[in-house]
């Protein structure tokens, strides 16, 4: 399912950014639920900003990890290295059941 507003469809976004994170809401959530799931991708700008976010459904006995997987660092780091301080990446796994994967960057 996708809810991208107009002026979002027409941010430029890094290649390659929102790949790994709809891979990893897949893997990591949909995946692993017997039922399934669905994908949810919205975009919209606010404030001269970007805000992407991706929502999964993941078990709801689903640990949360220690740190940060190789794709979501790669991705980090990406945001880092081309827009420093100006972009970031966070992964909310805070409510049982659900995953959200946010990444704001300059529109």
């Amino acid at each position: 399912m996708r809810d991208i507003a107009p002026e979002a469809a027409q941010a430029r976004v890094p290649v390659m950014l929102v790949q790994p994170l709809v891979e990893n809401a897949i893997k990591h959530g949909i995946a692993q639920l017997k039922q399934g799931g669905t994908l949810r991708i919205a975009a919209q700008v606010v404030n001269a900003e970007l805000n992407i976010q991706i929502h999964n459904p993941r078990p709801m006995d689903a640990p949360v990890p220690a740190s940060q997987g190789t794709g979501l660092k790669n991705s980090s780091e990406r945001l880092r290295l081309l827009f420093g301080s100006q972009a970031s990446l966070r992964l909310d796994l805070s409510r049982p059941g659900e995953a959200t994967a946010e990444v704001r960057l300059p529109a």
